[in-house]
């Protein structure tokens, strides 16, 4: 019968190796699929031991890297102090910007105030009151309705914000054309695939996310305490499969088959062999039951000893490795921008706003530019009615507007002249 125990054994032996590894092979993709599987005395040792060193593996990571000092990281654009004559000028001329407005209403209720003189006065009084008022007319008119009608061309972009029987705001009432206009600009001009994936390359950033990965994982695999806990998750992952019910069972059946394959191939000793069945086959399954897992416990000692081997090896090949996970880094972010809907995104977040809210996002940076604008019509208007009021002047005001003209064409053309 000792020949009996011993092909029992041994067969069992392989077939438990063959076991044991298909098992582990179900526990890794288990976990692939985020669905970790835990024995009964470690229910969340497997989980712990991640999270523990995905987190040291990322406190190496550190932050997002840093671009270079040669190419940096776009960001907000430094205050310019109003050094250039064009801004020094707007903050003069924008002075006048409440002088006109109030000049507006004083107009309009001069305009009264002469209707109601012209029909209770006098005919010579009248002229005498006209006599006086009219040069101020003449000057002050243009420049209140040069400063207004600019003042109100810049409010019917945007107001009334809701349509009614005479007027809808410009802007309002294409909104929505607006809108995916400002979009399409946004992703083609701004922050499209192709414009991140060629700063990204020529910033360099890549490139260093890549050598943090290869330095994290190297600290993280290089560190003792990483292979302690890694053997003991194998060693408790092995010390539960061999004591499972689940092993124990196959343990039993298997001695069970062998036994009765033995029998079958010797048939001097089946006649033996069925008198001394219930007294010996009970005791030889739970030999092996017991004998087996106390052998592949002790065959991870031997896997342990090569596990270091194999993980300074792991060590060298990351290292090698550094161009290819940068492409695969590249890859993956140009993967997910173009799996994210940015113009989608863009599209919701502004149609999300309100009108005075996109009328805030659209002016609210060009406050400046907009008054020069409505005081830049006031002064013309002002030019405009000295002109009319002092005929000499007329001459200069013409030369004037010529040079500004000359002085404008001479630089739009050197700025639209292509560079060599």
């Amino acid at each position: 019968m000792v020949p009996v125990i011993v092909a029992v054994l041994a067969g069992a032996g392989g077939a438990l190796a063959g076991y044991i590894a298909r098992k582990a092979k179900e526990s890794k993709t288990a976990q692939a699929a985020h669905q970790p599987t835990a024995g009964p005395g470690q229910p969340h040792a497997g989980r712990t031991f991640l999270y523990r060193w995905l987190a040291v593996f990322l406190r190496h990571l550190g932050g997002a890297p840093q671009a270079p000092s040669a190419s940096p990281a776009p960001g907000p654009l430094p205050a310019q102090p109003d050094k250039t004559l064009s801004l020094r000028l707007a903050g003069v001329f924008n002075l006048l910007d409440r002088p006109l407005f109030l000049a507006g209403f004083a107009l309009m209720g001069w305009l009264l105030t002469d209707l109601v003189l012209a029909l209770m006065l006098p005919a010579d009084q009248y002229a005498a009151v006209a006599r006086v008022a009219g040069p101020v007319l003449v000057i002050l008119g243009p420049a209140t309705v040069g400063y207004w009608t600019n003042w109100l061309a810049i409010k019917m972009l945007f107001r009334p914000r809701r349509p009614n029987a005479v007027w809808h705001g410009l802007i309002p009432a294409r909104r929505q054309e607006l809108t995916e206009r400002i979009a399409d600009t946004i992703l083609h001009e701004l922050i499209s695939p192709r414009i991140v994936r060629d700063y990204l390359h020529h910033s360099g950033m890549v490139r260093e996310l890549a050598e943090r990965i290869v330095a994290a994982s190297h600290a993280v695999v290089d560190n003792p305490d990483f292979r302690s806990d890694l053997k003991q998750i194998i060693y408790h992952r092995i010390e539960e499969e061999v004591n499972s019910p689940q092993v124990r069972q196959w343990v039993h059946d298997y001695v069970q088959r062998e036994f009765d394959a033995w029998r079958e191939r010797n048939p001097l000793f089946r006649s033996l062999a069925g008198r001394l069945e219930p007294f010996f086959l009970p005791r030889l399954q739970k030999l092996a039951g017991d004998l087996l897992p106390r052998q592949a416990l002790k065959s991870a000692d031997l896997v342990f000893e090569r596990l270091d081997d194999q993980l300074d090896r792991t060590v060298d090949w990351i290292a090698r490795q550094g161009e290819r996970i940068e492409l695969a880094v590249q890859s993956a972010i140009e993967t997910a921008l173009a799996r994210v809907d940015i113009k989608s995104i863009l599209l919701q977040q502004l149609s999300g706003k309100d009108e005075a809210s996109l009328e805030e996002m659209l002016t609210g940076n060009v406050a400046r530019e907009i008054v020069f604008i409505q005081t830049s019509g006031g002064l013309l208007g002002l030019l405009v009615g000295l002109a009319i009021l002092w005929p000499p002047l007329r001459g200069g005001i013409v030369v004037f507007a010529l040079a500004l003209w000359l002085v404008y064409r001479r630089t739009v053309t050197r700025e639209q002249k292509p560079t060599p």
